[in-house]
């Protein structure tokens, strides 16, 4: 580029950037604009000095917070793109890229989605299962979270290995990819494991063995119609709850746990602690297969749409008018949507609750799909049902701008008018 184009374009941005924001006013008239798209940018907005001042908030939710209050606002400064043909400047708002943030997730989650696709093996079922804690141990998790989501994480996979690891179901480990989730429909705590569970893993020999060729043997009827599961239900869930149980009463009697605020002598007495124990056993775990998937891909597809979200999606946010939010849920009798009111505070304190901790990671992968085996094992099992050879999805590590090549199939390098190759320049300062 020459040299004399390059001060002339850089006035260019800046005067294009302090006209859109004079145009505006400020950026709360930007956030206004997009309350439509994004209340819940909106919400966050409008009480955010509340949010930050608030000594309840840990620092990782704050940080959320502001995130979302200021993500594609002048907050956060602009993008910049010049045509020298067309002699057009495009300026646009950056994202925050904060994975709780609802409002700029969609490209990672059709980038997790590419990346997760080639990793499906064709011609084999996927089991979805969801795998629940009592509400009685709610406090504990939210006083220990890393402990015991990260436990919540480990017995819920080992529980399937173990059970598939018998000769009677499957006698292979198959491949898990499990999601957290911490929310209800109405935003409350309530602690569950969705897994995508492959219908096939691989013997102590290495050898693949799927469902079809073991549905001659044994064939189990879930209460769904039409599906087939091959482990007991009721058995993962009991050894699910021993595992569990065995993680809870290992942190509390090591005297390493945060006791909740509220309860501690719950936890610290003996007899008491033992009552809280029979409870928990008696308590009902709920454990459930939701859908059985045939094909390659869509076990993937289906399990992105709670791999991205953190609590509540601006879709289902039907109005906000300042002092409360009104959500949409679905009635789980009726299966009919209905609309509640939350107190915004009340609303805000909720979708908070459900920021994990720093580092803590939403997704795993486990058995022949664990991170240290995943590339062997798929390259094996491609090779003895004689598929296309396995290689990792060209997507894992690439720029940004090749990801968006490849989901959206545009190369956003050239000018949309044109067609000529677009000059890119580091993002702007932020408007504060």
């Amino acid at each position: 580029m020459p040299d004399t184009i390059l001060p002339t374009f850089y006035a260019k941005a800046e005067q294009s950037y302090r006209m859109a924001v004079r145009d505006m006013e400020t950026a709360d008239d930007v956030v206004e604009e997009g309350a439509e798209k994004y209340p819940i940018r909106k919400i966050f907005h409008d009480n955010l000095p509340e949010i930050l001042n608030n000594p309840a908030f840990t620092p990782e939710q704050k940080k959320a917070a502001a995130c979302i209050a200021m993500c594609k606002t002048p907050d956060l400064g602009f993008n910049a793109s010049y045509c020298p043909q067309c002699d057009k400047l495009f300026v646009h708002y950056a994202s925050c890229n904060n994975r709780n943030c609802p409002c700029c997730q969609n490209p990672s989650q059709q980038a997790w989605i590419a990346q997760r696709d080639n990793e499906v093996i064709p011609e084999i079922p996927y089991y979805h299962i969801i795998l629940t804690v009592p509400h009685l141990l709610n406090d504990l998790i939210i006083a220990n979270q890393k402990e015991l989501l990260g436990a919540l994480f480990q017995c819920s996979s080992q529980a399937v290995i173990d059970l598939c690891q018998d000769r009677k179901f499957l006698g292979a480990v198959p491949g898990i990819v499990a999601v957290l989730h911490t929310w209800s429909q109405r935003l409350l705590p309530h602690f569950h494991i969705h897994m995508i569970v492959s219908g096939g893993g691989l013997d102590a020999l290495g050898q693949f063995i799927s469902i079809p060729e073991k549905q001659s043997k044994r064939k189990k009827e879930t209460k769904n119609p039409g599906d087939h599961f091959f482990l007991p239900m009721a058995a993962l869930t009991n050894l699910f709850r021993g595992k569990m149980m065995d993680a809870v009463k290992r942190l509390v009697t090591s005297g390493n746990a945060q006791l909740p605020a509220d309860n501690q002598e719950l936890y610290a007495d003996p007899l008491k602690w033992k009552g809280l124990c029979d409870r928990l056993y008696a308590a009902k775990w709920v454990g459930k297969i939701v859908k059985t998937f045939n094909g390659n891909g869509n076990a993937i597809e289906y399990l992105a749409r709670y791999t991205f979200k953190t609590a509540i999606c601006n879709s289902r946010i039907v109005s906000y008018d300042g002092q409360t939010v009104t959500i949409r849920i679905t009635d789980r009798d009726t299966q009919s949507k209905k609309d509640i009111q939350i107190a915004v505070r009340d609303f805000v304190c909720r979708f908070l609750t459900h920021v994990l901790p720093k580092g803590f990671t939403r997704v795993r992968y486990s058995g022949f799909l664990s991170n240290s085996r995943k590339t062997k094992s798929l390259t094996s099992i491609h090779r003895q049902r004689k598929l296309k050879e396995y290689s990792p999805s060209p997507l894992v590590g690439a720029s940004k701008a090749v990801i968006f090549s490849v989901l959206f199939h545009a190369d956003f390098s050239l000018c949309d008018c044109c067609g000529s190759q677009l000059i890119r320049f580091p993002r702007g300062r932020p408007n504060r």
